[in-house]
């Protein structure tokens, strides 16, 4: 500073501008060494801040870290408020779930819908039934025997029941299985209408249960041939 007012208080001329070049370059050298000083400072804190890291990326291997990082301490309190709140709401979900596990329904057995007694919307009494499934594989087969049949079948009678996939002429395929009658229904009944000889008139009779027939992979709904082997 003493030589900056000399060179200020002095004359001015070549001389001067000389001298005041020289201070220039003398102070932008000093600048330049404080500058080295505050980089050396800061390449050493961040050896130390990334070996900090290291060690603390070690300790917290086994550590479950929350998925997003508070900016700042203040928002602290706010955080915990709200997984006070989540966790409510969690358990809240939970008791829905468990009142939800009351209402449904599961079948019995792997099969496929084949009707739905009640139309949607209509209420129905404990016990009544509310969809009927059947076998993919249909393990049994039910029997109609017109009451104008002779003869009569009794539980335990056997059968030969046969599958016939038509193809073309000559060339059907057919499947054939001994099975027996497993329940005899006792009263009498309608039989369904697409088994009526004249689909004008209802046809009575009674209704057995006859298997195994697994071996024939009946499709629901499909008829076969049965002849008596007693």
């Amino acid at each position: 500073m003493e030589r900056a007012k000399k060179l200020v208080a002095g004359p001015a001329g070549p001389e001067a501008e000389v001298e005041d070049i020289k201070l220039r370059h003398e102070q932008a050298l000093g600048r330049m060494k404080n500058n080295q000083v505050v980089v050396n400072g800061l390449q050493r804190e961040l050896a130390a801040a990334k070996g900090r890291r290291l060690v603390y990326m070690e300790e917290a291997v086994d550590l479950e870290l929350p998925e997003i990082l508070p900016a700042s301490l203040d928002l602290v309190p706010q955080l915990a408020g709200l997984q006070a709140a989540i966790v409510v709401q969690r358990r809240r979900l939970q008791e829905l779930e468990l009142v939800q596990e009351q209402y449904l329904l599961r079948a019995p057995y792997a099969g496929r819908v084949s009707t739905l007694p009640a139309p949607q919307g209509q209420a129905l009494m404990a016990g009544e039934p509310v969809a009927i499934l059947v076998d993919p594989k249909p393990r049994e087969i039910m029997v109609y025997l017109p009451d104008t049949s002779p003869g009569t079948v009794d539980v335990g009678d056997s059968f030969e029941v046969s599958r016939v996939i038509h193809g073309l002429p000559g060339a059907n395929e057919v499947f054939k299985v001994q099975a027996a009658v497993q329940i005899q229904v006792p009263n009498v009944q309608q039989i369904p209408a697409r088994l009526w000889k004249n689909p004008q008139m209802p046809e009575y009779g009674k209704a057995y249960v006859v298997g195994p027939v697994t071996e024939l992979n009946l499709v629901p709904g499909e008829r076969v041939y049965l002849e008596p082997l007693n």
